[in-house]
């Protein structure tokens, strides 16, 4: 009566509450029936005590008979575990406090981080560290320090190919956790570009994505919430819309075509254009992995052609010409898709001859080229005179000679031969305008045609000029081509495929085309800077397999090139690849010179990042910031800022933005601590550990702390101190600090300072990081020294021993390094098992509860030669008394159970298996289990 009466007493009035001892004693024959405040307030005390273990047992004899409605009983529990070394049980605990915690709480921001912390570094659960994320986690993102595991997170999603999962993530950053922009311009672009990229593409292309009714709703309200950047937002919604389309389409399902998202994104982004046609086409113009494009292309297709005809209008030059091609007979390689062929788009090029008729011009043409009257092709041939397709030059030859065959040849050779390459002139063309003609001379004349075609195609099959030519050939190549490409009446044959062949191996010739207003020029650049360009002294990239600089796309040059050879520390010494891109400084200048102009080519930009060396980039750096802070910087396309971003850091970056990038920045959260001298007082190390703790907590990704080297050169009175110390315990207690390499001389210095002092509660709070200290050795030369600080406690502290050998073999549960390993395999696991049975036994949690006579009495001591670590006898004892075990399940650990079953499937015996998991699944049924 007594003892209830001081429980009572202890948990009205804080300020007298009674020891754990005393309230464990008070209840120790009516735990099951303790109110729920009392179990707590038990924890409480048995943590802050360091008894967490014992703490632990008779809260888990409480909650085998009832279920808590406080959900914080499970935060409290969950701590208790984790300080005993169940760090399996203490996931599970906290998992059910979030469950039903308020989100918004301190204990619900410390439990997401602790549960993540344990799967991922103490537990070595990745696989359960993403399940949590992938079901628990969006939710929790309401919690601030949740967000510090979206990188780890995301990243997993990623590699895992999970598209469904990214999204998800990435919307609840946006809606759930209310991330700034710019900290989602910072820290998640990549992750919008990925998921963005997965979304691009043929629809049944090898492993594709398929798109659910789930992954469209919920990108589409991703999308929908992007207020950072609006040219991804529309595109998002574009993509994942279309996919969806498409696929739904293939299936034979009835759904109406994404036209409001097109003309939603093409109303202010005419560039992609090219994107949405392609993707009404099945996601591009192959042969393959579009299915049959007839389920879907002709559906409405004038409703879908149409907000691109709309936005070709508005494009600038430069993006309008390799489009236009798109539009011409066969571009893409089905029976089925025919833009050209909609009625829209004909109209458009009716109402714009100009268009067809120029250099860039797309050839349209209404019937094949030899069903054409020469009356018919006479009304044509004006309209074709700029064109540069092969077949205007047919149309226009014989409009010039009409059935006489010698003038339509000497037309075809002559004024229209500038359109015609080796295939054109290898004798294909002269028979078929023969027969057009109606066989004229009979086949010697058709013949002594095909050998003059064929002749001027010998004269320049062996090239213009080489890679080996002097500079001064393959510049006046260059000049010559060009010049006869740019005149009003181009001559030479093959002209402009002559001139991107040489160009490829004349870099002297970019600066010339980058300063022509000529979007041709421009497009042959940017084929030539994707093909890869070369000079005498072979390619400029230093390797051919990675030779290509793309101008669309963020692929830096001497990235691909150190993936090639084995990684940049691997080619850093070769100074004969390891050195600058020369055309670098060319695309540099014409940037400057466009600044001053006030216009800035994205597809430049983009070029210019890409050609980026890693060192001595000063002028490049000073470049960057004067491009990021003019007004056309803001209109550049995602994928140039993201580019630019992502290289030059935070030069590209606003000052928002930075401050994001700096608070993810150890180096810098750590600063005052990684600048401590062995002379600073408790008063500035208390400092540093104080501003190193607050950075770790308010960072957006969890920071592994650096720095704590320092403190092991402070002198005893200073590393003791109480500031000082406390925050020690902070670090490693409550953000979970693990050892790691930089950290071992810190590690070495506490596990003195604490044999020393052999403080219990101290111990019971850094026994986790003390472990990881000697599992981080090289040698591991300090976990003999760890199990000799855990086996002295034995006799005055036996529940600190039982926890720190307990968080040891938790330990080493997860893959260490060899050599800790050793130690473990060889005595280590059999001496923390000892001292774990021993110190529980002492404790009273190891009691057979039955007379050594009693039938029940082996499957106990069954279950003690387990915990110690004697499997043989265990699994001896178990087999030899079955009977008995059954009826006793409730009694029993269930992780003893758990390893009963195992051994019980791995002897086949199927009779017990069933039995076993009956009574277990029986057991788990019940309510309140």
């Amino acid at each position: 009566m007594a003892a209830c009466l001081l429980l009572g007493i202890a948990l009205a009035h804080p300020a007298f509450a009674a020891s754990f001892d005393e309230q464990r004693d008070a209840m120790a024959k009516t735990v099951a029936t303790q109110p729920e405040s009392a179990i707590v307030a038990l924890l409480q005390a048995g943590v802050a005590e360091g008894k967490s273990v014992l703490a632990m047992a008779e809260t888990q004899r409480w909650l085998a008979q009832n279920r808590p409605k406080n959900a914080l009983l499970f935060y409290h529990a969950g701590r208790a575990a984790e300080l005993s070394g169940d760090w399996k049980g203490a996931v599970s605990l906290y998992q059910q406090y979030l469950a039903a915690a308020d989100l918004k709480s301190d204990t619900a921001d410390e439990a997401v981080y602790v549960v993540y912390t344990l799967l991922i570094e103490r537990l070595g659960d990745t696989a359960g560290a993403y399940a949590f994320g992938r079901n628990e986690g969006n939710r929790l993102l309401v919690c601030p320090r949740a967000r510090q595991f979206d990188q780890w997170f995301l990243d997993e999603g990623v590699k895992r190919n999970d598209v469904g999962a990214v999204a998800e993530r990435l919307y609840a950053c946006i809606a759930t956790g209310g991330l700034p922009d710019d900290l989602l311009i910072a820290r998640y672009g990549q992750y919008f570009r990925w998921l963005q990229d997965s979304l691009v593409g043929y629809c049944e292309a090898p492993n594709t994505l398929k798109v659910t009714a789930s992954l469209l709703d919920t990108t589409m309200k991703m999308a929908g919430a992007i207020t950072f950047n609006d040219e991804l937002k529309l595109n998002l919604a574009w993509l994942v819309s279309i996919r969806y389309y498409n696929q739904q389409k293939i299936a034979g399902k009835e759904v109406a075509p994404p036209v409001a998202e097109a003309t939603a994104l093409l109303a202010t982004y005419p560039q992609y254009a090219q994107s949405v046609q392609d993707g009404w086409a099945g996601g591009g113009n192959g042969r393959h992995y579009r299915n049959d494009p007839k389920l879907y292309w002709p559906h409405e297709v004038d409703a879908k052609m149409a907000p691109i005809v709309a936005a070709v209008a508005k494009l600038d030059p430069l993006d309008r010409a390799p489009f236009m091609q798109s539009w011409r007979d066969r571009y893409y390689d089905d029976n089925v898709v025919r833009p050209a062929q909609v009625k829209g788009v004909r109209e458009y090029l009716q109402a714009n001859p100009e268009l067809i008729n120029s250099r860039a011009g797309v050839l349209v043409l209404d019937k094949p080229w030899d069903k054409y009257s020469p009356e018919e092709a006479q009304k044509l041939a004006a309209q074709l005179d700029q064109n540069p397709y092969p077949e205007a030059s047919l149309i226009r030859s014989i409009a010039a000679g009409g059935r006489d065959y010698d003038k339509v040849m000497a037309a075809l050779l002559g004024l229209e031969v500038w359109r015609l390459g080796p295939a054109e002139l290898n004798g294909g063309w002269p028979d078929q305008l023969w027969h057009y003609c109606g066989r004229p001379g009979g086949n010697q004349k058709r013949e002594e045609a095909i050998n003059k075609s064929k002749a001027l195609a010998a004269a320049f099959a062996a090239g213009d000029a080489k890679k080996d030519d002097p500079v001064e050939k393959r510049v006046a190549a260059f000049k010559t081509l060009w010049a006869d490409y740019t005149s009003s009446q181009p001559k030479l044959p093959a002209v402009r495929t002559r001139l991107i062949a040489v160009l490829r191996v004349t870099p002297e010739a970019v600066p010339q085309l980058l300063k022509v207003a000529n979007p041709d020029a421009h497009s042959m650049l940017k084929d030539a800077l994707a093909a890869g360009m070369e000079d005498a002294k072979g390619p400029l990239g230093r390797d051919a397999r990675v030779n290509g600089v793309s101008s669309v796309r963020f692929d830096p040059w001497i990235n691909r090139l150190a993936g090639a050879i084995g990684g940049m520390d691997r080619m850093r010494p070769d100074k004969d690849r390891y050195r600058p891109h020369p055309l670098e400084p060319v695309f540099r200048a014409a940037l400057a010179e466009g600044l001053k102009q006030n216009r800035i080519e994205s597809w430049q930009v983009m070029a210019w990042i890409n050609l980026q060396f890693p060192e001595d980039n000063a002028e490049q750096v000073k470049l960057m910031t004067a491009l990021a802070g003019t007004p056309p910087w803001q209109a550049m396309p995602f994928e140039v800022q993201f580019g630019a971003r992502e290289w030059f850091k935070k030069e590209a970056m606003t000052p928002s933005q930075i401050a994001w990038v700096d608070a993810a920045d150890v180096s810098l959260v750590c600063k005052d601590l990684l600048a401590l001298t062995k002379d600073a007082d408790a008063s500035v190390t208390a400092s540093a550990l104080n501003v190193a703790i607050d950075g770790a907590r308010k960072s957006p990704v969890k920071l592994t702390l650096r720095g704590l080297d320092t403190l092991a050169t402070q002198s005893d009175p200073v590393f003791a101190d109480p500031m000082v110390f406390a925050r020690i315990l902070e670090i490693i207690g409550d953000l979970r600090f693990s050892c790691d390499r930089a950290s071992e001389a810190f590690g070495g210095r506490l596990l003195s300072y604490v044999t020393e002092k052999r403080d219990s509660l101290e111990i019971h709070r850094a026994g986790a990081f003390l472990w990881s200290f000697g599992i981080s050795e090289h040698y591991a030369r300090s976990l003999p020294s760890t199990l000799s600080l855990a086996q002295s406690l034995f006799d005055t502290h036996p529940a600190s021993a039982c926890a720190l050998a307990r968080a040891g073999l938790a330990s080493f549960a997860r893959g260490v390094a060899y050599h800790s390993q050793n130690w473990y395999n060889g005595s280590g696991q059999a001496a923390l098992k000892a001292l774990d049975v021993k110190a529980s036994m002492k404790l009273g949690l190891m009691v057979i509860p039955v007379a050594k006579n009693d039938p029940a009495y082996p499957v106990y001591q069954s279950q003690m030669d387990w915990m110690g670590g004697n499997e043989d006898s265990a699994w001896r004892l178990c087999e030899e008394h079955w009977e008995p075990l059954l009826p006793l399940h409730r009694e029993l650990s269930i992780d003893y159970l758990m390893w009963v079953l195992q051994r019980t499937i791995y002897s086949r015996d199927e009779v017990r298996q069933e039995a076993l998991i009956k009574a277990l699944q029986g057991w788990a049924a019940e309510s309140g289990s």
